[in-house]
């Protein structure tokens, strides 16, 4: 898994060199103009996404602002998955949470031709950091477990004997939950998977729906 946070400002960085940092996309919504994407340095500023575009400009004035093109930048990202065909022969878009951002390639098989997983790791990120695009990454037993260690925690390979000491710390947001789930979630205590899993599943599964339990085992596989 390749997570790159802010690749639709690290991408039009790249195509064009005029755009300068901090740089944030906005988009309209409900009537406002809200922040779709940030680049790192908005994000140190204290920008986010889905912040009311005026509020942005008052806390950071010299922030550059451009209005989003999700189908360009849509269309940009499944050329940049293709491009990495040369690391496996099954790469795709995981856009359950975002049209652009997550990479899932399955390297069954393949990693050994770049000098074993942890060295095929190390090689993906250093080239996509000397492009100059921000990106975690993790290779795991499960999609779920990937998706997880690459948003919430550093960089690394994770093997099967490791999966549980490696998410159970893991707030609740890794496993890719609604809003709904992780409010309902916090409300209860439950901040951190390693919280939630012993619990019993019936009483999750009346409350939350089966949504919840198929994500949580879909990371421990």
């Amino acid at each position: 898994m390749l997570f790159l946070p802010h690749w639709p400002t690290d991408y039009l960085k790249r195509r064009d060199p005029q755009l300068k940092a901090p740089l944030a996309l906005y988009e309209h919504i409900k009537g406002g103009l809200r922040l779709a994407a940030v680049d790192a340095e908005a994000a140190r500023h204290g920008l986010s996404v889905g912040q009311n575009l005026a509020d942005a400009r008052a806390l950071v004035p010299e922030l550059t602002v451009c209005e989003i093109d999700r189908p360009l930048l849509e269309a940009a990202f499944a050329d940049f998955a293709d491009w990495h065909s040369n690391a496996s022969p099954l790469v795709a878009v995981m856009n359950e949470v975002s049209a652009f951002g997550d990479l899932v390639l399955d390297i069954t098989g393949v990693a050994h031709l770049f000098g074993g997983e942890r060295a095929m790791l190390r090689l993906l990120l250093t080239r996509l950091r000397d492009l100059g695009y921000t990106v975690a990454g993790a290779i795991a037993p499960t999609i779920g477990a990937a998706w997880a260690v690459s948003h919430f925690a550093r960089s690394q390979v994770v093997d099967a004997a490791n999966l549980d000491a490696v998410l159970d710390p893991l707030p609740v947001h890794a496993l890719r939950l609604t809003e709904a789930q992780i409010a309902g979630l916090t409300q209860m205590g439950l901040k951190s998977i390693g919280q939630l899993r012993p619990r019993p599943r019936k009483p999750l599964q009346a409350r939350f729906g089966i949504s919840l339990l198929a994500r949580l085992d879909q990371a421990y596989g």
